[in-house]
């Protein structure tokens, strides 16, 4: 027989998976997120209502939070 062998394995090549318990941790994360409006709800900025939601459900220990500036004439 050529090529693959009766257990699936080809010849001189071999693959193990690192149990994900074994993985070091991701420790950085960055998010582009493109939001094409500037109308504040209940005066919060768009942006940072999204932020937060985005970041409470993919990065719950690290909520993202901006709160918005005086603006400075």
């Amino acid at each position: 027989m050529h090529g693959a062998r009766p257990n699936g394995r080809q010849p001189a090549w071999s693959k193990s998976r690192i149990p994900d318990r074994l993985s070091p941790p991701v420790a950085r994360a960055t998010f582009v997120v493109l939001l094409n409006t500037d109308i504040n709800h209940n005066g919060a900025e768009s942006g940072t209502l999204f932020g937060e939601a985005i970041t409470k459900i993919v990065s719950p220990g690290h909520v993202f939070n901006l709160p918005a500036q005086p603006a400075v004439c």
